[in-house]
């Protein structure tokens, strides 16, 4: 699942010693909006707010990103970060067939337009009690979080040679179950915990959201994925560190392929007939 993804990967690249900085590029360029991707149709609308902490033990860092999600009862969703960093916002409306990636801050976009692509089979439904479709998950209780019923499961372990990985995840039932919380552990072989990720939600405002979190202005410049990416980047940067240290910041070679990934399925996606 597409949620899921996103929290690994953020936890495999900071494990890996990327900075920081850039670590927070990366999680919401992957983005996650907390619920079953592809879905669409009506949905319970609402506007969450939360707060995602990837953790490394050892070394006593931690990523911590201010971010909201949006849903409207038409089923189109917006993930967007806030707080210290530049903003952004993801915009998928799946009638309309549009993924839009923006920055308010620095007046950008990268659009995806698959209007002219045939439809796809819808993917399988969450179950009874939000449960996935992949039935290896383990289904632990229910709890109540912020006043919303919250199924809560365990994904299967994650066995490495030189570790473990265990990840939970509570579904808000009354919100298209919505992931209110996530919360993963990362141990060593000899079972120490080594890092900790945890997605914590908020405040909850029930109603259709507000229409500025998904708005695309026609006046926001078209870009690369690649150009997006390092744009906000190189902000944080300078937030952090001053102009001088964007001269020298050097990009690391993950990320650099990382986006030049990110570029590849973009320009695949122009070629396709329109």
């Amino acid at each position: 699942m597409k949620h899921m993804k996103a929290s690994e990967d953020l936890k495999r690249y900071t494990l890996k010693g990327i900075p920081a900085v850039a670590a927070a590029v990366i999680l919401l360029g992957l983005g996650s909006d907390g619920t079953r991707p592809g879905s669409f149709g009506q949905k319970v609308p609402f506007t969450a707010e939360f707060v995602t902490t990837s953790t490394n033990c050892d070394r006593g860092t931690a990523i911590t990103l201010d971010q909201f999600y949006a849903v409207r009862s038409d089923g189109a969703t917006s993930l967007g970060l806030s707080g210290a960093f530049p903003r952004r916002r993801k915009v998928t409306d799946y009638a309309a067939k549009l993924e839009v990636t923006l920055s308010d801050a620095y007046r950008i976009k990268v659009t995806y337009d698959y209007g002219a692509f045939p439809l796809r089979a819808r993917r399988v439904g969450l179950g009874p009690r939000c449960s996935p479709p992949d039935n290896r998950y383990t289904y632990v209780g229910e709890d109540s979080i912020l006043g919303y019923r919250a199924y809560h499961y365990l994904a299967p372990p994650i066995v490495e040679d030189h570790g473990s990985e265990e990840t939970h995840y509570w579904y808000a039932a009354d919100l298209n179950c919505f992931i209110i919380k996530t919360l993963s552990y990362r141990r060593d072989r000899f079972g120490k915990t080594t890092s900790i990720f945890e997605k914590t939600t908020a405040t909850i405002k029930p109603g259709e959201p507000d229409p500025r979190l998904f708005a695309v202005p026609d006046d926001y410049r078209e870009v690369k994925p690649s150009e997006f990416e390092r744009t906000l980047l190189l902000g944080m940067v300078q937030e952090r560190q001053g102009t001088e240290a964007v001269r020298s910041y050097p990009i690391d070679g993950r990320l650099q392929e990382y986006f030049s990934s990110l570029d590849k399925k973009y320009e695949t996606a122009r070629k396709r007939p329109q």
